[in-house]
Protein backbone atom coordinates (compact mmCIF):
# COMPACT_ATOMS: atom_id res chain seq x y z
CA UNK A 1 0.00 0.00 0.00
CA UNK A 2 1.31 3.18 -0.56
CA UNK A 3 0.89 5.81 1.57
CA UNK A 4 -0.61 9.11 0.14
CA UNK A 5 1.62 11.65 -0.73
CA UNK A 6 2.05 14.84 0.90
CA UNK A 7 1.15 18.21 -1.40
CA UNK A 8 2.63 21.80 -0.31
CA UNK A 9 -0.29 24.18 0.10
CA UNK A 10 1.82 27.19 0.42
CA UNK A 11 3.78 29.04 -2.46
CA UNK A 12 7.28 29.15 -2.61
CA UNK A 13 7.87 32.36 -1.24
CA UNK A 14 6.39 31.28 2.43
CA UNK A 15 8.61 28.03 2.86
CA UNK A 16 11.93 28.36 4.78
CA UNK A 17 14.30 26.52 2.16
CA UNK A 18 14.36 28.64 -1.02
CA UNK A 19 14.97 31.50 1.70
CA UNK A 20 17.71 29.75 3.25
CA UNK A 21 19.33 28.90 -0.15
CA UNK A 22 18.59 32.23 -1.20
CA UNK A 23 20.64 33.86 1.79
CA UNK A 24 23.61 32.12 1.66
CA UNK A 25 24.92 33.66 -2.09
CA UNK A 26 22.98 37.44 -0.87
CA UNK A 27 25.53 37.29 2.67
CA UNK A 28 28.53 36.87 0.27
CA UNK A 29 27.17 40.00 -2.23
CA UNK A 30 26.46 42.09 0.99
CA UNK A 31 29.92 40.71 2.52
CA UNK A 32 31.60 41.52 -0.89
CA UNK A 33 30.20 45.67 -0.78
CA UNK A 34 30.81 46.15 2.79
CA UNK A 35 34.78 44.65 2.05
CA UNK A 36 34.41 47.03 -1.19
CA UNK A 37 33.36 49.68 0.82
CA UNK A 38 35.72 49.73 4.07
CA UNK A 39 38.87 49.02 1.64
CA UNK A 40 37.73 52.17 -0.34
CA UNK A 41 37.05 54.38 2.95
CA UNK A 42 41.06 53.13 4.47
CA UNK A 43 43.05 53.13 1.57
CA UNK A 44 46.33 51.66 2.25
CA UNK A 45 48.85 54.43 2.58
CA UNK A 46 52.16 51.88 2.29
CA UNK A 47 51.01 51.33 -1.58
CA UNK A 48 52.70 53.73 -4.24
CA UNK A 49 52.23 54.46 -7.74
CA UNK A 50 55.71 55.54 -8.20
CA UNK A 51 57.98 52.92 -7.03
CA UNK A 52 60.32 53.07 -9.72
CA UNK A 53 61.36 56.70 -8.37
CA UNK A 54 61.20 55.29 -5.24
CA UNK A 55 63.86 52.69 -6.29
CA UNK A 56 66.11 55.23 -7.64
CA UNK A 57 65.90 57.35 -4.72
CA UNK A 58 67.12 54.77 -2.59
CA UNK A 59 70.47 54.37 -4.16
CA UNK A 60 70.64 58.10 -3.46
CA UNK A 61 69.64 57.22 0.24
CA UNK A 62 72.65 54.99 0.43
CA UNK A 63 74.95 56.81 -1.21
CA UNK A 64 74.27 59.51 1.96
CA UNK A 65 74.36 57.21 4.45
CA UNK A 66 78.07 56.05 2.99
CA UNK A 67 79.03 59.51 3.42
CA UNK A 68 77.95 59.67 7.18
CA UNK A 69 79.91 56.31 7.54
CA UNK A 70 82.95 58.03 5.79
CA UNK A 71 82.88 60.90 8.26
CA UNK A 72 82.17 58.82 11.05
CA UNK A 73 79.07 60.85 12.34
CA UNK A 74 77.56 60.18 15.88
CA UNK A 75 74.84 61.83 17.43
CA UNK A 76 73.41 61.38 21.09
CA UNK A 77 69.82 62.36 21.10
CA UNK A 78 67.79 62.80 24.08
CA UNK A 79 64.38 63.43 24.55
CA UNK A 80 63.56 65.95 27.82
CA UNK A 81 60.62 67.59 28.38
CA UNK A 82 59.00 67.67 25.02
CA UNK A 83 62.15 69.12 23.87
CA UNK A 84 64.58 66.96 21.07
CA UNK A 85 68.35 68.17 22.40
CA UNK A 86 71.11 66.33 19.87
CA UNK A 87 74.75 66.69 21.40
CA UNK A 88 76.75 66.80 17.94
CA UNK A 89 80.90 65.96 17.47
CA UNK A 90 83.13 68.80 18.61
CA UNK A 91 84.51 68.81 14.68
CA UNK A 92 80.65 69.29 13.56
CA UNK A 93 79.52 73.06 12.53
CA UNK A 94 75.76 72.75 10.44
CA UNK A 95 74.01 75.63 11.72
CA UNK A 96 70.44 73.49 12.00
CA UNK A 97 69.53 69.80 11.41
CA UNK A 98 66.54 68.17 9.88
CA UNK A 99 65.01 64.86 11.91
CA UNK A 100 62.46 63.21 10.32
CA UNK A 101 59.67 61.17 12.42
CA UNK A 102 58.14 58.20 10.54
CA UNK A 103 54.76 56.69 11.89
CA UNK A 104 54.77 52.96 11.25
CA UNK A 105 51.89 52.68 9.99
CA UNK A 106 50.13 56.40 9.29
CA UNK A 107 51.74 58.73 7.22
CA UNK A 108 49.41 61.78 8.24
CA UNK A 109 51.36 61.66 11.61
CA UNK A 110 54.84 61.22 10.46
CA UNK A 111 56.64 64.91 10.91
CA UNK A 112 60.07 66.33 10.46
CA UNK A 113 61.47 68.42 13.31
CA UNK A 114 64.26 71.73 12.36
CA UNK A 115 66.66 71.67 15.28
CA UNK A 116 69.09 74.71 15.69
CA UNK A 117 72.10 74.66 17.24
CA UNK A 118 72.73 77.06 20.80
CA UNK A 119 76.04 78.18 21.29
CA UNK A 120 77.09 75.65 23.20
CA UNK A 121 76.73 73.39 19.88
CA UNK A 122 73.91 71.42 20.85
CA UNK A 123 70.96 71.31 18.42
CA UNK A 124 67.28 71.19 19.68
CA UNK A 125 63.59 72.01 18.94
CA UNK A 126 60.19 71.63 20.47
CA UNK A 127 58.78 68.26 19.89
CA UNK A 128 55.12 68.44 21.38
CA UNK A 129 54.01 65.88 18.74
CA UNK A 130 55.76 62.94 19.55
CA UNK A 131 53.89 59.94 21.35
CA UNK A 132 54.25 56.29 22.14
CA UNK A 133 55.36 55.05 18.97
CA UNK A 134 58.42 53.18 17.53
CA UNK A 135 59.30 55.74 15.02
CA UNK A 136 61.60 55.39 12.28
CA UNK A 137 64.11 58.56 12.58
CA UNK A 138 65.98 60.08 10.25
CA UNK A 139 68.90 63.01 10.71
CA UNK A 140 70.33 64.96 7.61
CA UNK A 141 71.83 68.14 6.57
CA UNK A 142 70.52 71.08 5.03
CA UNK A 143 72.79 70.06 2.40
CA UNK A 144 71.52 66.71 2.11
CA UNK A 145 74.94 65.34 1.80
CA UNK A 146 74.44 62.62 4.59
CA UNK A 147 72.14 61.44 6.83
CA UNK A 148 71.72 58.92 9.55
CA UNK A 149 69.10 56.49 9.71
CA UNK A 150 67.37 54.70 13.01
CA UNK A 151 64.36 53.45 15.11
CA UNK A 152 63.36 55.07 18.19
CA UNK A 153 60.76 54.78 20.77
CA UNK A 154 61.20 58.27 22.91
CA UNK A 155 58.68 57.61 25.05
CA UNK A 156 60.40 54.42 26.63
CA UNK A 157 63.89 55.09 25.68
CA UNK A 158 64.60 58.98 26.14
CA UNK A 159 68.31 59.11 24.92
CA UNK A 160 70.32 57.10 22.79
CA UNK A 161 73.42 57.46 20.38
CA UNK A 162 72.53 58.03 16.75
CA UNK A 163 75.83 56.86 14.62
CA UNK A 164 76.48 55.61 11.50
CA UNK A 165 76.29 51.94 10.90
Amino acid sequence: MNAPQREDTQPWYKQFWPWFIIALPGSVVIAGFVTLWISMQNSHEMVTGDYFKKGLAINETKERQKEAERRNLSFEVALTNKRIEINAPDNFNEPLLYLFFQHPAKSAQDFTLVLNRNQQGIYFADAREIEDFDYRIRLWSPENTWELKSRWQPTRQSAFVLKAQ
